[in-house]
């Protein structure tokens, strides 16, 4: 399995040795291009605390994933989001719930 991590030192501290971790931006065609090159599928998991990030990071980081997989012939895209789960109305309007989930995209090798 394949991350592509903004910080691939920090992600192998974080998930261990037991993935193949690449750097780079769902910014950036180049690194989107070899996270997903010779896999089956991708897991989108973008997350921000900022609801000011959520259309450059969660909307348009999304849909360059799935542009990606699609320029490689990717067939399986699943999706999961922890974008604002710490917002103050997230934890029974009792303060922010703690995210364990990094922002990274998380591609399933063959």
């Amino acid at each position: 399995m394949r991350l592509l991590v903004r910080d691939a030192g920090r992600a192998s501290g974080q998930f261990g040795r037991g993935f193949e971790y690449t750097e780079g931006s769902v910014s950036d065609d180049s690194a989107m291009d070899h996270a997903v090159q010779g896999m089956d599928g991708v897991r989108v998991a973008l997350g921000v605390e900022d609801p000011a990030l959520l259309e450059p990071a969660e909307h348009q980081g999304t849909a360059a994933v799935v542009a990606a997989a699609a320029r490689h012939g990717l067939g399986r895209i699943s999706y999961l989001t922890g974008s604002l789960v710490r917002a103050s109305y997230g934890h029974n309007g009792r303060g922010p719930v703690p995210s364990a989930s990094p922002a990274c995209d998380v591609t399933g090798g063959r």
